[in-house]
């Protein structure tokens, strides 16, 4: 028979050896959970963007620095904690209470998070107080603050443009992350990266090619930078003469399109209402789309315009061509009237075209006729992608 002392031995020992791997398994599972559920894990560093310029070199978007400061309060000797809360709050604008009490609150985590948000000069002298620490040799537990440099996208031109540039926010498959959305920003979401992708298809300038405006911020630290064929001055013009239109005629929405029509490139796109990607979260989020490719709508009198072109193409008429306009016109089953229902009389293509005549734009389109008006239509490029390279 085993001696009852004996067996009371091993039993306790078992129970010991339970108790310490069930402790173990609550740090595990608890503590060191809590520290992702209450945010006490740093997150991943963040990947610079690269910096967008319109034509002329002037700065659309581009990525500038905050400080965060963090320490691991597992790492602090007892007493050290006053010592760091002290040499900290005399180098940045946080209260002294501020930083000792994020630290005491994280006890039992490895992370802290002790200020965010900071300019990057305060980070800087943290960086620099540690350094001179070190050319010294001396010791101080401000050493163990970490100090990351955290970017931000930034549009110094606010509102403007917003349609084109997109915006930057949280990647929402990663949290740890930024991507863009709309715009620029999401179309060349992975080029922007600094390790982003090339794209297939479009002109990349060499730092060579850069003209003086430009190279003010061009190349930036990602390499991956933008030049896009907005002209902001061009944007600032189409922007106000549309809020005030939209404001005058009571309208609930609008768009501007200025191209050179020459090279098809566009210098400015404006759509109200608009808002300001550096606060997108205040803004009705139907704002972020880009209605001037987003949206579909009936192209009404702009066909005037393909009308009046094509048939000048094709040799059928001159800008002085004459034209009797009687206010309404019968062209198969459809009676077409003009928007005033009034009769203009004897007029010209130019002069119908200024006044956008429907009567007389039917005229012209019979004479075009309907395979070869069609074969217009698509010359101009309506029913092709247009290429344009935008997230609605």
């Amino acid at each position: 028979m085993r001696e009852p002392w004996r067996f009371r031995f091993i039993i306790t020992v078992f129970l010991l050896l339970g108790a310490l791997l069930l402790a173990r398994l609550f740090d595990y599972q608890v503590l060191s959970a809590g520290q992702s559920v209450w945010g006490h894990v740093p997150p991943e560093e963040h990947v610079p963007r690269g910096t967008v310029v319109d034509r002329n070199g002037e700065l659309l978007a581009f990525d500038r620095f905050f400080t965060e400061l963090s320490i691991d309060p597992s790492e602090l000797e007892p007493g050290e904690l006053d010592v760091v809360a002290d040499e900290l709050s005399a180098l940045i604008d946080v209260e002294r209470g501020q930083i000792a009490g994020a630290i005491r609150d994280a006890a039992g985590y490895r992370f802290a998070l002790l200020a965010k948000g900071l300019e990057q000069p305060d980070g800087q002298r943290v960086l620099d107080a540690q350094a001179a620490l070190e050319a010294d040799n001396a010791y101080s537990p401000l050493q163990k603050v970490h100090v990351r440099f955290i970017p931000e996208r930034y549009y110094p031109q606010g509102e403007l443009a917003s349609h084109v540039l997109g915006l930057v926010g949280v990647d929402r498959h990663d949290e740890s992350k930024r991507r863009g959305y709309y715009g620029t920003e999401g179309y060349y979401n992975s080029f922007l990266w600094q390790n982003g992708v090339d794209l297939q298809g479009r002109h990349f300038i060499s730092t060579g090619e850069l003209d003086s405006a430009q190279r003010r911020y061009l190349p930036s630290v990602s390499g991956k930078d933008l030049v896009l064929t907005i002209d902001r001055t061009v944007q600032w013009i189409a922007e106000d003469e549309l809020q005030t239109a939209v404001q005058q005629y009571k309208a609930q929405a609008g768009s501007i399109i200025v191209m050179e029509p020459r090279t098809g490139a566009i210098l400015a796109m404006a759509n109200w209402p608009t808002y300001d990607p550096n606060s997108y979260g205040e803004a009705d989020p139907a704002a972020f789309s880009n209605t001037a490719v987003a949206a579909q709508y009936e192209p009404g009198s702009i066909f005037k315009i393909i009308t009046m072109g094509a048939a000048l193409d094709a040799g059928l008429i001159e800008p002085s061509t004459p034209f009797t306009d009687t206010g309404r016109i019968t062209y198969g089953d459809r009676v077409f009237f003009n928007s005033n229902r009034s009769a203009v009389g004897l007029t010209n293509a130019a002069d119908a075209l200024a006044r956008s005549l429907n009567v007389v734009t039917v005229q012209v389109a019979a004479l075009l006729g309907p395979d070869r008006f069609y074969q217009y239509v698509r010359k101009f490029g309506f029913g092709e992608p247009t290429e344009i390279d935008l997230s609605g």
